[in-house]
C-alpha cells in the first residue's frame, strides 16, 4: 500500500514538473520585451477570429472622397493644385458633410502656377466651411523635435488633458513619444478645426493592426486626426480628456478608448478593402449639379479625402486583406469611436493567470485524467475565445494557453509511455527469476485471453537433482540457495533448448526431513547420494 501511495506520489510530481516547465517557457515566451514566435502566432490567431467573425456592416456615417486614376485623367496630373480642394470642401459642405477631414498632407506651398493663390483658396474653404481637419505626419522618438513646430502646434494639442498615473502592472506604461511632427501650412492649421496624426502602427509583423489614439509632443497630448474628429464631434473638450495609459483614454463621459501598456488601439476592422463606400472626384465634380443627390450621399456624413490612385496611396496590410487602403484604416478607427465599438486585449496580468491555471489544473488529476481535461479545456477554451471576441470584442490570449495545453498533454503522452515501458520492465525482470525468456515474451506479447485458454503444444521436461544440495541448504542464507538453483537451471536449460522446440525448466526440489512424507535427497559430499 505505501509502495502504491509513493509512485502515485511520483507521478503526479513528475506531472507537476512537466506543467511548471510549459507554464515557464510560455510565460517568457508570451512577454518577451520584443516580438517572439508565439506573439506572431497570437497576431495570426487574432486575424483568424477577424475571419471567422466576417464582414458586418460599415459605420452608416463614414465615407471617403477620393483621387482616382479617373480623377487624375480628368483634372491633369498629380499633384493638384489646391483649389481643387478648396472646390472639394465647399460642395461637401453645401450637401451637409457633418465633418471633412483630409488624410492627405499639405505640408508644403503649392508649386503649381499660381500656388500661392491656390493655396489661399483651400485656406479660405477651410476656413469658411468650420468643419474641415487636417492631416499631420508623426515622426518617431529619435528626431529632434523642432520648437517653432511644436509652438505651432501647440493650439491643436491637448494641453489641458489630464494624464493619470498607472498603478500596479500598468506603473509601466506610457504612450508613444513623438520625436518631431510634419504639420500642415501655419495658415491651414489655424483656419482648420483641428489637426491630428495619421499614423497607423505595424503589429510587428508587417500587418497594421493598431493605431495610436494620442501620442505625447513635448509635455503635452496630441491627438490623432481621427481621435480629433471625433472629439469634435461628440462635443469633448480637451479639458474633459483624461489618459491612463495601459487603461484608455477617456472622452468626458462620452467614450473610453482602451489602450495598451504602448499607448496602442487595436483596431476594430469592419471588414477588408472598399467595405466603406467610395466616391471619386470625378464622380463629385458630375454630381454638384444635382443638390438633392450631393445631400443623400453626404449630409450628416463624416467624408475622408485621400488618393487611392495606384502609386500615390499608401498600401497597408490589414487582417481581411495583404491590400488596404490606408484611408480606409482611418475610416475604421473613426466608426470604432463613434459607435464606442472597441477591441479589448485582455489584460497580461489576466493572461498569465489564465496560463497558470489552465497549467497546473492538471496536477489534481492522475495521466489519465490530466489528458481528458487538457482536452476538454483546449476545446471550450478556444469556443470561449471566439465567442467572446465575436459577442464583446474581448481578444482573449489563444496561442499561450493553447501551448500550455498541448506541451502538457504531449508531457502526460510521454510520461505514460514511459511507466507503462517501467512496468513493462519490472514484470519481465520479475518472470525472468523463474521461467526461460522464452516463456517470458509468450506471457507479455501474447493476448491475455489467449493464456487463459488451452493450447496443444509438444514438450521435453526435465527432471534434475542436486547432489548434496539438501544437506547444504540447510546451512545456506536463503537468497544463496536460490541463486545456487538459478544457475543450476541455467546450466541445464541451453542443453534441454537443443532437444526441443520449446522452453524447458530446471527444477530442484528440497524436502525437509519427515516433512509431507517425501524422502530426504541425497546431500553434497556423497552423504545417502543418488
Amino acid at each position: 500500500m505505501h509502495e502504491e501511495k509513493g509512485t502515485g506520489n511520483r507521478r503526479r510530481a513528475r506531472l507537476v514538473l512537466i506543467t511548471a516547465a510549459a507554464v515557464l517557457v510560455t510565460i517568457v515566451a508570451r512577454f518577451w520585451p520584443t516580438v517572439t514566435l508565439l506573439d506572431r502566432m497570437e497576431l495570426r490567431l487574432v486575424d483568424w477570429r477577424f475571419a471567422q467573425r466576417g464582414v458586418r456592416a460599415p459605420h452608416p456615417d463614414v465615407s471617403i472622397v477620393h483621387v482616382d486614376d479617373e480623377s487624375i485623367r480628368q483634372i491633369g496630373r498629380w499633384p493638384w493644385p489646391r483649389r481643387e480642394f478648396a472646390q472639394v470642401i465647399d460642395a461637401l459642405e453645401q450637401a451637409g458633410a457633418r465633418a471633412i477631414a483630409f488624410d492627405i498632407f499639405f505640408a508644403d506651398p503649392d508649386t503649381n502656377p499660381g500656388g500661392t493663390q491656390s493655396d489661399a483658396d483651400l485656406v479660405a474653404a477651410t476656413a469658411r466651411a468650420g468643419i474641415v481637419y487636417h492631416a499631420a505626419f508623426g515622426h518617431g522618438p529619435d528626431q529632434q523635435a523642432d520648437p517653432e513646430i511644436v509652438a505651432q502646434l501647440a493650439s491643436h494639442g491637448w494641453q489641458e488633458a489630464k494624464l493619470a498615473g498607472g498603478g500596479g502592472a500598468n506603473s509601466v506604461a506610457g504612450l508613444y513619444q513623438l520625436g518631431n511632427v510634419t504639420p500642415p501650412l501655419p495658415e491651414l492649421m489655424s483656419a482648420s478645426a483641428g489637426v491630428g496624426f495619421v499614423n497607423v502602427v505595424d503589429s510587428g509583423d508587417g500587418v497594421f493592426r493598431h493605431t495610436f489614439p494620442v501620442a505625447m509632443l513635448g509635455e503635452a497630448a496630441f491627438p490623432s486626426l481621427a481621435l480629433a474628429t471625433c472629439a469634435a464631434l461628440l462635443d469633448v473638450t480637451p479639458d474633459q480628456v483624461t489618459i491612463a495609459p495601459g487603461r484608455g483614454v477617456k472622452l468626458g463621459e462620452m467614450r473610453t478608448i482602451p489602450i495598451d501598456r504602448g499607448g496602442r488601439m487595436l483596431i476594430d476592422f469592419a471588414g477588408g478593402d472598399r467595405t466603406y463606400p467610395y466616391t471619386s472626384v470625378a464622380e463629385l465634380r458630375e454630381m454638384i449639379s444635382d443638390p438633392a443627390l450631393m445631400r443623400q450621399r453626404f449630409e450628416h456624413k463624416i467624408v475622408l479625402v485621400a488618393v487611392s490612385a495606384p502609386g500615390l496611396y499608401d498600401l497597408r496590410a490589414s487582417p481581411f486583406s495583404t491590400v488596404f487602403n490606408g484611408v480606409e484604416t482611418q475610416a475604421n478607427i473613426i466608426a470604432n469611436i463613434m459607435d464606442g465599438r472597441f477591441m479589448r486585449q485582455m489584460k497580461g496580468e489576466h493572461t498569465a493567470l489564465i496560463i497558470i491555471l489552465s497549467g497546473f489544473g492538471l496536477r489534481r488529476f492522475r495521466p489519465a485524467g490530466a489528458l481528458a481535461y487538457a482536452l476538454g479545456l483546449l476545446l471550450i477554451y478556444n469556443w470561449l475565445c471566439v465567442a467572446a471576441f465575436n459577442r464583446w470584442g474581448l481578444v482573449m490570449d489563444m496561442s499561450a494557453p493553447n501551448l500550455v495545453f498541448v506541451i502538457s498533454i504531449i508531457g502526460i503522452l510521454a510520461l505514460r509511455l514511459l511507466r507503462e515501458e517501467s512496468e513493462l520492465g519490472r514484470v519481465r525482470a520479475t518472470l525472468g527469476k523463474f521461467v526461460p525468456e522464452s516463456i517470458v515474451d509468450r506471457v507479455v506479447d501474447a493476448d491475455p485471453e489467449s493464456l487463459l485458454t488451452g493450447q496443444r503444444r509438444v514438450v521435453t521436461v526435465v527432471f534434475a537433482d542436486l547432489r548434496g544440495f539438501t544437506g547444504a541448504s540447510e546451512n545456506m542464507p536463503p537468497e544463496d540457495a536460490v541463486e545456487l538453483l538459478n544457475r543450476a537451471g541455467g546450466a541445464a536449460r541451453p542443453r534441454a533448448a537443443s532437444r526441443a522446440d520449446c522452453g524447458a525448466h530446471a527444477a530442484a526440489h528440497q524436502s525437509q526431513r519427515g516433512r509431507m512424507g517425501f524422502p530426504r535427497h541425497a546431500e553434497l559430499g556423497g552423504r545417502g547420494g543418488d
